[in-house]
Formats: C-alpha cells, structure tokens, sequence
C-alpha cells in the first residue's frame, strides 16, 4: 500500500526563490517560518506500476493492458493506461475501458480511455519485429458523499477499478492481479 504526498526537503532557498516572487509574500509569511506539508488528501491501495519498469513490461507483455501511473488533483484522478497493440485488420475496433465503482460492485460503470499520442514501436534486434504500445488515459472524480457506499461512516470516499482492453475477438484485464485498483480520499 502507498500513501503519495509532498514532503518538504531540508533546503527550501532554491524552491522559493524560483517559484515566489518578493511581492507575493507578505511581513505575516516572513514572520511565520517554515509550515509542516498539508498530510495528502488521498491514498492509493497500490503501488504506482511503473514505478517498477523490470515489472510494468513483464506485465504489460503478458496480460496486453496495464495502469501506468494515476495522479490525484484535488478530486479528480487522471490515470494513464498502456496497451500492447496487435497488428489487427484495417477497420477492427479496439477500445480500452476502466470498469469502475464507488458502491462495492453493486453497480458499475465503463469508462472509455483515450489515446495519448500515437503508438510507439519497440524494436526487438533479436527476434527481428517490433510490438507496438499505445498510452491511453481517463479520468475518475471523487464520488459525492452520498453516492459512495464507503462515505456513509464506513470508510473514505473511494473508486475501485479494473481496467478491459477489447478487439473484435478478445478482452484482456488488469484487475492489479484480482485485488483492483482503488483510490480513497481522506477529506
């Protein structure tokens, strides 16, 4: 399990004069100090997959569809999506979906991810081919308290997802190997 924040490091000099002008500070921000980093507003029972890259591909490789990395921004998570594409026929429909639920599976939705640029080919020398990897991405807000099961004293506002890569004839998933992909917000 991982828990994503900002933490502040020993030497703000550097941040501070890159990033606030004299003006934007007032004799009541001089006078304060430094401020302890606000704890993150979200968790994610997971750790980010390619934070690990050995991994990510050999995953990736095996089951075609895999998450990359979410970021939380305030409430919303913007998650990005890889997929090892086949060579399919000109026409064959491919799509990339993340099943999602905020009640415990006891209704679900399908939202459809979106390309990221074009596929990049991977050249393989030893075996003489290349695979082809298409970025996707979708975004999931954080349910309003009263249509998330979770929020009603039983837990933190959450998404639970599972991620489906369909061609006209098969369908690959990446539930984070049965356990899914989840995202709390703590407030």
């Amino acid at each position: 399990m991982a828990t994503f924040g900002v933490s502040a490091g020993p030497d703000h000099s550097s941040w501070l004069s890159e990033n606030l002008s004299s003006s934007s500070l007032s004799s009541d921000d001089e006078d304060r100090g430094p401020t302890r980093p606000k704890p993150p507003a979200f968790r994610l029972t997971f750790d980010q997959p390619a934070a690990d890259p050995t991994s990510f591909q050999q995953r990736l490789d095996a089951q075609m569809i895999c998450l990359e990395n979410v970021k939380v921004v305030g409430d919303v998570a913007l998650c990005s999506v890889k997929v090892r594409c086949l060579d399919a026929p000109p026409g064959q429909t491919r799509r990339v979906t993340a099943r999602c639920t905020n009640d415990d599976w006891l209704s679900f939705a399908d939202i459809c991810a979106q390309p990221v640029g074009v596929g990049v080919p991977v050249h393989h020398a030893s075996a003489g081919y290349a695979t082809r990897y298409q970025t996707l991405s979708f975004a999931v807000r954080r349910p309003k308290s009263s249509e998330s099961s979770l929020s009603s004293g039983r837990g933190p506002a959450a998404v639970e997802f599972a991620l489906c890569y369909r061609t006209e004839d098969n369908a690959w998933w990446d539930n984070n190997n049965g356990r899914n992909y989840r995202v709390e917000w703590i407030k």
